[in-house]
């Protein structure tokens, strides 16, 4: 059995699991830190709109100058035709970081883990298989830790670790929060909520004129959002419950073209700009707002889409994801030093920011009325 000992070790390697690694390790230098996460970043990850409000965190990270290198598309402004038949513009200059960013979320996602990496901690590529709670009077912080059972990446294993102990842990797992499921806490759901995407080459010429803002439209079953993306490509994701999606068949090409063509913008977009990919298959992603109950317990917490998930909607995922990352390694912080608040204020306020985000969402939805009877809006009314 080949056993390794960290101080903390993050499980998932996301923005939000990257954040609370580099952040614990710019604050606290001496702790060890391992990031635990099987991902080879191979895999399409739909979520790609940084808005200008992130710039702040990636500055407390030690990253100002991540969105200035090669690789993500800047953005000026968002537009919505929700509540009105006419989008709206609303154009960043007003606000203190005048832009935001179109992400290749595979090079985001693997800058953020190599700047932890240079900070000091260890990336381990595994997945976790089991973990248990264990009493050890020697350690010095507690008198518990966990020993973790790990499943390397390869059917034979020459390196990495089988078990990992460690005195605190942090859920980066996502929404799947799977850390917390063994522990015994469930993500308590709101709604069916799902995306499914589709991806279109933009025609050759550089940034048309309304080809690279981000496009919201609402239609009778849900409502869209299309980017223009790296590489000349534009998404394009429905968003809508599960089983309205089951009904429309938005998996198939046909109820895709027919949720297109309930739609004017979105559809206008793609007919000026865009073509499909040679792979036209579409992604389907869970969107649903969830939450813990419980987002700390005992060593160890949960940060970004584990202690919850926000709406598509509000374009929060990664910022949240950055701006939790920090909060929690300083809650761990304060737990390594003996501060018995710090955990019980990181779920204070995790708490209270969800509850808040609840009233927004109720309140934006509610500005959409077109479709008051219809299954999807009234759910949310």
């Amino acid at each position: 059995m080949v056993v390794a000992h960290f101080d903390v070790v993050v499980l998932g390697g996301g923005p939000a699991g990257a954040a609370t690694a580099l952040s614990l390790k710019r604050t606290r230098p001496e702790l060890s830190v391992a990031i635990v996460d099987g991902s080879d970043f191979s895999q399409t990850r739909v979520g790609e709109t940084l808005p200008p409000l992130a710039m702040p965190f990636l500055r407390q990270l030690g990253l100002q100058q991540l969105m200035d290198e090669t690789g993500h598309l800047p953005v000026y402004s968002t537009s919505a035709a929700w509540g009105s038949a006419h989008p709206v513009p609303n154009e960043f200059f007003s606000q203190p970081h005048s832009r935001g960013w179109h992400l290749n979320r595979k090079l985001f996602d693997q800058a953020l883990i190599l700047a932890a990496q240079s900070a000091g901690a260890v990336w381990l590529q595994e997945k976790l298989r089991n973990a248990q709670l264990q009493t050890k009077q020697s350690w010095s912080i507690g008198s518990q830790n966990w020993l973790l059972d790990l499943q390397g990446l390869q059917a034979s294993r020459k390196t990495g670790y089988e078990k990992i102990q460690t005195k605190f842990v942090v859920d980066a797992t996502g929404r799947r929060a799977m850390f917390a499921r063994q522990c015994g806490i469930k993500p308590e759901i709101q709604d069916g909520l799902v995306g499914v995407a589709r991806f279109f080459l933009l025609h050759n010429n550089n940034n048309p004129p309304g080809s690279t803002s981000t496009l919201i439209e609402s239609c009778a079953d849900g409502w869209s959002y299309s980017a223009a993306l790296p590489g000349k490509k534009l998404v394009v994701v429905a968003m809508t419950d599960t089983d309205i999606a089951r009904r429309l068949q938005l998996q198939k090409n046909s109820g895709w073209q027919q949720w297109l063509g309930n739609t004017r913008y979105t559809r206008q977009r793609i007919l000026d700009y865009a073509e499909p990919c040679e792979s036209d298959t579409a992604l389907v992603r869970s969107a649903a707002t969830q939450s813990l109950s419980q987002c700390t317990g005992q060593n160890w917490l949960a940060v970004g889409d584990a202690a919850s998930c926000v709406d598509p909607l509000s374009s929060q995922g990664i910022t949240r994801a950055l701006r939790f990352g920090i909060y929690a390694s300083y809650a761990i912080c304060d737990w390594f030093a003996n501060k018995k608040p710090g955990l019980a204020q990181y779920q204070s306020m995790v708490q209270t920011e969800f509850q808040d985000y609840l009233t927004r969402r109720r309140e934006a939805y509610r500005d959409e009325q077109r479709w008051a009877e219809k299954p999807f809006w009234a759910r949310r009314h």
